[in-house]
């Protein structure tokens, strides 16, 4: 990355997910789960970059 950042990833169902654990994207957007309000960073917060591989 230009900034000297990376940013890893282990969504391997997302179309930005790379090589190595990491995300192709130069930067993303965490964003809050609605309604979930527990305290716990994995339960409250996502990738809002997310796309899927394949679309359903």
């Amino acid at each position: 990355m230009a900034n000297g950042q990376t940013i890893r990833c282990a969504v391997e169902s997302c179309k930005f997910y790379g090589a190595g654990g990491y995300c192709r994207l130069e930067a993303i957007e965490v964003a809050p789960q609605q309604n979930i309000y527990s305290g716990v960073a994995d339960e409250e917060t996502l990738c809002s970059n997310y796309e899927p591989i394949l679309e359903l």
